[in-house]
């Protein structure tokens, strides 16, 4: 059977161009030409195709702006309130979160942002009313409430969105968001642990606790972001080579086969002290699942929450070494390679950076002169690699 709704493209966006009651539509979708788009665009035309052939389309259901309305004799609703249109493109991300185009987290930040924005003057108002100041004395509030830069502006991503939608669809004469910025963000906070620290956590938990022992030797010796160690999946270790290549994360629970950023997608050199541990935790872990580190029900640890309330923080306790987040151990690792004299631009490759600004602008203070070849094994841990009969590097 002929397609009689046809998806096609326009200035890499997405449209759908078909004929109704004799007349030819062209609807923007709003969305960009991906695949996965177009594969959510594929479907919708179907379904559009569907109940073209049954007579039961309901036109203002799927094109609620389009400018066809008045020909078929259909109200359009000229103005609308920002609540209403807030409801309206909430809707269509669940539905892009239902046919796998945006992940669960993301559809929860936007949900998130939406509660905040509930709680102000203007969620009520038409949305060609808003004004800039209203935004600014939204963000004001926030900060006054304690909230971090960084969670402020994640609660400004879905008002730029629908400010965004809005305009291409011309519901609004000026996108007042174009000229409000994104809060400069706090730096990171970073409470590194140090070597006598790191020796002694890792020694009781090698002794205590033998099944997250191994997943904070990995954060250490590597420093891979919590949500990488938790993807770890066996695949994507090489013995061989003793080398593992990041490719899954697990982000809120949430498991993702995708990275940071393009950069956080990287092969990373282990140490012979780590392949050792590892290989010993393959007997454990290996035929029970796909994934390095499991919890006691042979699951994969999904949050650090349990971590850090049944391990961690009883650790650190027990041992008297104040509490830092498991997180630090990234920069643990930063810090300390620096000081065993490695190679600036090897860390911030390890550590999956955008680029050395990057790194440079977090460690700087703990810069010195450094090497080529890394000592972190013989700085931290040389007692340990003479016990498991590990040569050490000169």
């Amino acid at each position: 059977m002929r397609k009689t709704v046809k998806v096609r493209t326009d200035k890499g966006k997405l449209l759908l161009d078909f004929y109704y009651k004799n007349v030819r539509c062209r609807e923007y979708l709003g969305i960009d030409n991906t695949k996965q788009n177009w594969r959510f665009a594929e479907r919708l035309a179907s379904e559009i195709e569907q109940k073209i052939l049954l007579d039961t389309l309901d036109y203002v259901e799927y094109f609620p702006e389009s400018k066809k309305l008045e020909l078929f004799g259909i109200s359009r609703k000229k103005e609308y309130l920002f609540s209403e249109y807030a409801n309206k493109w909430y809707n269509t991300q669940l539905k892009k979160y239902e046919a796998s185009l945006i992940s669960k987290s993301t559809l929860k930040q936007y949900e998130y942002g939406i509660n905040k924005i509930k709680l102000t003057g203007f969620y009520f108002k038409k949305v060609d009313d808003i004004k800039k100041k209203e935004i600014e004395e939204f963000i004001i509030d926030l900060k006054a409430k304690g909230l971090k830069s960084k969670s402020i502006n994640n609660i400004l991503t879905p008002i730029r969105l629908i400010f965004n939608s809005m305009y291409e669809e011309e519901l609004v004469n000026d996108n007042i968001m174009l000229k409000i910025k994104n809060i400069r963000q706090e730096k990171v906070d970073i409470d590194p642990f140090n070597r006598e620290e790191v020796l002694r956590f890792l020694e009781y938990s090698k002794n205590k606790y033998p099944e997250t022992y191994p997943l904070i030797a990995t954060m250490v010796f590597t420093g891979m972001r919590v949500s990488e160690v938790l993807g770890m999946k066996w695949e994507n270790i090489d013995f061989n080579d003793n080398t593992y290549t990041v490719k899954s994360v697990i982000v809120k629970g949430e498991i993702k086969e995708t990275t940071k950023t393009v950069e956080s997608k990287r092969v990373i050199n282990l140490p012979d002290i780590l392949v050792e541990i590892l290989k010993k935790h393959k007997t454990n872990t290996f035929l029970k699942s796909e994934f390095v580190f499991l919890n006691r029900y042979n699951k994969p640890f999904t949050k650090t929450a349990n971590i850090n309330k049944v391990y961690w923080k009883p650790m650190l306790n027990k041992l008297g070494i104040r509490y830092r987040e498991i997180r630090q151990l990234r920069h643990t690792h930063a810090i300390l390679s620096i000081l065993a004299g490695d190679n600036p631009h090897d860390i911030a490759k390890r550590l999956g950076h955008s680029n050395l600004l990057t790194f440079f602008n977090r460690y700087a203070k703990y810069l010195k002169d450094y090497q080529n070849e890394s000592k972190l094994q013989n700085y931290i841990f040389a007692e340990y690699c003479q016990n498991l009969n590990i040569k050490n590097s000169k």
